[in-house]
């Protein structure tokens, strides 16, 4: 990032229950860069929440951004997204991949559309993490601001980006190809050990009990229920299960987290599939053999079976299958387009 031309540009590292001395060691010369500093911050938590909200109150920048210790930008990124703050957005979303994935359409906004995007009709809310992005800083640091939640485990960013993709003026979404890169091979990362499902499940109710996400339009929070039923409850059951560890405690967990979700949304299950439903009624009746056969049945449906809503006038909803996957393979075409043509130059 220092590499790219843009002088305001400045980067604050802190060192998260580690010597400043350690970190400094370990970045060399830019240690000692103009431009960088080197923070130390002790709380003995194996949580991001509480270095990241450290490092919030210590930028005077306009825009901040966050990079997670694992991953990294794209060359170039931060020069585009430079350019393209121009038009003042209280919020810019940059492009994201993953090393194992590729590109990650998310959110997966209408055709052609970059600026000012809506959180329901624009998908935003399926970028849970707000990384590869840059905020105002009187956004983030507003009073009603839920920040990084801090006693969380995983999930802390869940909330806030909840309230930057319903909450900011205005969300427009970066046309470059450079972007955030995630890496999922580091073995120290918080997400990727064992965590029981109490841990798992609280960032999402304390995220639907937050004042400002409660209190959203009805719209906005059908969506953002249909959103985290589907890939923060079922999918994170899916995983308790592919490592045997899904029971019934963490059944009961997970089904007190999905009926406040049906209820903090409103008619939820329309826009799921027809296994999906029946998942989800398995899940809140705490029936393990029927959730363990409702996901082989999801498993094995056919493709037009999973673009399919339970209320099939929800077809052609933002939320459905069938939008969302036209709409990923059309970002991924346009955005293998984009790559190779900047390649190219």
């Amino acid at each position: 990032m220092l590499q790219d031309e843009v002088r305001e540009a400045r980067v604050i590292v802190v060192s998260h229950n580690v010597s400043a001395a350690t970190i400094c060691g370990n970045l060399g010369s830019l240690a000692n860069h103009p431009r960088v500093r080197v923070l130390e911050y002790f709380d003995g938590v194996a949580s991001p929440a509480g270095p990241r909200n450290f490092g919030l109150i210590h930028t005077t920048a306009d825009y901040i951004a966050f990079l997670d210790s694992d991953d990294e930008l794209d060359s170039g990124a931060m020069s585009s997204w430079s350019e393209e703050l121009q038009s003042e957005p209280d919020v810019l979303i940059g492009q994201m991949r993953s090393i194992s994935a590729g590109q990650i359409a998310a959110p997966a906004p209408r055709v052609g559309r970059y600026m000012r995007l809506d959180p329901v009709s624009d998908l935003l809310n399926y970028r849970t993490a707000p990384v590869g992005v840059l905020a105002r800083r009187g956004v983030l640091m507003r009073q009603d601001s839920p920040k990084f939640r801090e006693g969380f485990l995983i999930g802390e960013d869940i909330a806030l980006g909840l309230y930057l993709w319903n909450l900011s003026d205005s969300v427009n979404y970066s046309r470059s190809p450079a972007g955030y890169l995630i890496h999922e091979s580091a073995s120290d990362r918080v997400t990727g050990k064992d965590i029981d499902a109490e841990e798992v499940f609280a960032p999402i109710l304390d995220a639907i009990t937050f004042p400002q996400i409660a209190q959203l339009r009805r719209r906005r929070r059908t969506a953002i229920a249909v959103k985290l039923i589907r890939h923060q409850v079922l999918d994170r059951l899916r995983s308790f299960r592919q490592g045997g560890s899904l029971d019934g405690d963490t059944l009961r967990v997970a089904a007190n987290t999905t009926e406040q979700l049906l209820e903090f949304g409103h008619r939820v299950s329309g826009y799921l599939t027809t296994p999906e439903v029946n998942c989800v009624s398995s899940v809140i009746k705490r029936d393990l053999p029927g959730v363990c056969e409702s996901f082989d049945l999801v498993e094995r449906m056919s493709f037009l079976r999973a673009q399919i809503p339970d209320n099939p006038m929800m077809l052609f909803a933002p939320e459905a299958n069938l939008v969302r996957g036209i709409r990923a393979r059309r970002m991924k075409s346009s955005f293998d387009h984009r790559e190779g043509r900047a390649s190219e130059q």
